[in-house]
């Protein structure tokens, strides 16, 4: 009778198996996009010259790979290759003695996804580029004073953001590397939320007046229209080219809700009356909804709703508060997030199938305000 052994290469077995038979051995798992951790199909797995593909589930089985005495690298090197992804390799053992291969196979596109973001690891705040993966970690301003609450122009070609490198909190804009830093506004009040209207006008909250409204500014400082005017606070703004319509945090009501209104601050509207404070606002991709977070009885909820108020729909739930978020839904429908650490804050990767995944994170240090770089 053959005599069959199978033994463990990794504790946590989810995806690779390998079955050692008198002298072949049998090679399966799965193949999964690690950006989006969706199982992928079609995909081309090798071993020695033994070639198959993944099924619809992204499930695959090489059978009866010959156990030989000495194998070429060539011989034990596994190969995983798809159209759109780099190429994924890994060299086992054909001798009998190895144990069970268990190495998730997750691919990585070959198409950049960058993301902004703030952190306070060198104890002031800066601004920071990195991938998906938080490989190649990049940072963008090195100043003693605090850096944040960076903001991307559609045109792609320069960041806005808050500095209070000249002692009072001021609006500043550089190219995507950090070079051509150029100062916005000079004022010695408060300011929040920086956005990009065109790439020639902005808009940004302020509290130059005692509480913060919104206004719009050009890069030059000189035209200066103010687009609320209240005793409340109102802030945290996103805003739509395709309706030029402007998404904000008013606290009219008494808590902080999410509105809307035009440009050129008519037409005002209450979104959400619901329970909770609202926050962080935000266009979906085709800027057919708005997307906000709202947090109530320690729970965090991010919706979705039409700009006419109509279609509430949740989309993401956290226990515990999250802080701001980045939303992208373009081409992948993902949401960047920041949630609590240990001693710190976190951005972590919310997918599309509902599943959690840690992005940056160490202990006493706080990630914040991711912005996507698409």
């Amino acid at each position: 009778m053959a005599k069959t052994k199978q033994v463990l290469l990794e504790e946590g077995d989810k995806s690779i198996s390998i079955q050692l038979e008198r002298n072949y051995m049998n090679l399966s798992g799965q193949v999964i996009d690690r950006f989006k951790g969706e199982s992928l199909a079609g995909v081309t797995v090798e071993i020695g010259n033994q070639l198959v593909e993944t099924d619809a589930n992204g499930y695959f089985t090489i059978k009866k790979i010959p156990v030989i005495e000495n194998p070429t690298i060539e011989d034990r090197l596994v190969k995983v290759s798809s159209p759109g992804y780099m190429v994924w390799t890994k060299v086992i053992n054909l001798e009998g003695k190895d144990k069970l291969f268990n190495e998730e196979i997750a691919l990585e596109s070959k198409r950049e996804a960058k993301f902004f973001f703030v952190s306070d690891k060198e104890k002031s705040k800066s601004i920071y580029v990195t991938d998906i993966y938080a490989k190649n970690v990049v940072k963008l301003t090195d100043d003693k004073g605090d850096d944040w609450a960076p903001n991307w122009s559609a045109d792609g070609e320069q960041l806005l953001f808050l500095s209070n490198r000249d002692g009072n909190t001021n609006i500043y804009v550089m190219n995507a590397d950090g070079s051509n830093l150029r100062q916005v506004t000079f004022t010695t009040t408060d300011k929040e939320s920086p956005v990009w209207l065109d790439k020639n006008t902005i808009l940004f909250a302020s509290n130059r007046d005692g509480d913060f409204d919104i206004y719009k500014s050009d890069l030059t400082g000189t035209y200066l229209q103010r687009l609320t005017d209240n005793n409340y606070y109102d802030s945290q703004i996103a805003y739509s080219s395709k309706y030029q319509s402007i998404a904000y945090i008013s606290a009219t009501t008494g808590e902080r809700k999410l509105h809307v209104m035009q440009e050129d601050g008519t037409a005002k509207m209450l979104l959400n009356s619901g329970f909770g404070t609202d926050s962080q606002p935000a266009w979906s991709g085709d800027e057919e909804e708005i997307i906000f977070n709202n947090y109530s009885s320690g729970k965090s909820i991010i919706y979705q709703i039409a700009p006419n108020g109509s279609n509430l729909k949740d989309i993401m739930k956290v226990n515990g508060r999250v802080y701001n978020y980045a939303l992208w839904d373009r081409e992948e429908q993902l949401i960047l997030y920041v949630s609590d650490g240990i001693e710190g804050r976190e951005i972590n990767l919310f997918t599309r199938k509902e599943e959690k995944r840690e992005i940056i994170s160490k202990k006493k240090v706080n990630y914040n305000e991711p912005e996507w770089q698409d």
